[in-house]
């Protein structure tokens, strides 16, 4: 394993170094990131035990970043309704396309419409967090709500500031907090949109691959 020591053996490695090893990637990406790449290392070891080509699991000695029973919110659809309801209208846009897409919010914000297709359905995500580009299906609901935004729009950006339709949509903290506010909504963060669509799409029997290829 990079940064623990690709010449040792299962068992010279030591929670000290994959300790090392969950800090230097949390420096080098994110926190998150880092204990998903650890949550695989302790998989491993697991299974070499199984295996028999291990006696112990020195990665269970090491914490994630970030607890393991860290809550995750999901809308019901009520909740949904309200909070569509709430959203002003220049806004409102921006929650519909996270909670149809599961887009992060970044890649929402930075959307300008060289990246929607329209006539085909599809928006091209080009900054992931991952460096890959990939391509999302629109539901007739995004489709038709991006048509409207296009034929109003002043500027490349797909979303625009509500003063300011000539630029971009920068900051969305002021309008979600007031929208969740104003539905009665509380312990919800932007991000908990994208497990909420993922949550959908399982629900309407989107197999998990194809979930977790439209989430990126």
């Amino acid at each position: 394993m990079r940064h623990v020591g690709e010449e040792k053996l299962l068992h010279e490695i030591s929670p000290f170094l994959i300790e090392g090893f969950k800090r230097t990637c949390g420096e080098e990406t994110s926190k998150r990131t880092a204990d998903i790449k650890l949550a695989c290392v302790k998989h491993l070891y697991t299974k070499a035990i199984e295996w028999g080509l291990a006696t112990e699991n020195p990665a269970a000695k090491v914490k994630l970043f970030r607890p393991q029973n860290a809550r995750q919110r999901y809308l019901s659809e009520d909740e949904i309704a309200a909070l569509l309801a709430a959203c002003e209208d220049y806004f409102r846009p921006v929650l519909i396309v996270a909670l149809h897409t599961g887009m992060r919010k970044g890649e929402i914000l930075g959307l300008r419409w060289r990246d929607v297709d329209l006539v085909n359905g599809i928006i091209h995500v080009e900054k992931t967090k991952n460096r890959e580009r990939r391509d999302i299906h629109m539901s007739e609901t995004v489709r038709a709500e991006l048509a409207r935004l296009r034929a109003r729009s002043q500027c490349e950006w797909v979303f625009t500031h509500r003063d300011h339709p000539a630029k971009p949509l920068l900051d969305e903290r002021c309008a979600f907090a007031k929208a969740k506010c104003l539905a009665g909504i509380t312990g919800l963060r932007f991000h908990d949109l994208r497990h909420t669509a993922a949550s959908y799409f399982v629900m309407l029997g989107v197999p998990l691959r194809t979930v977790g290829q439209i989430l990126g």
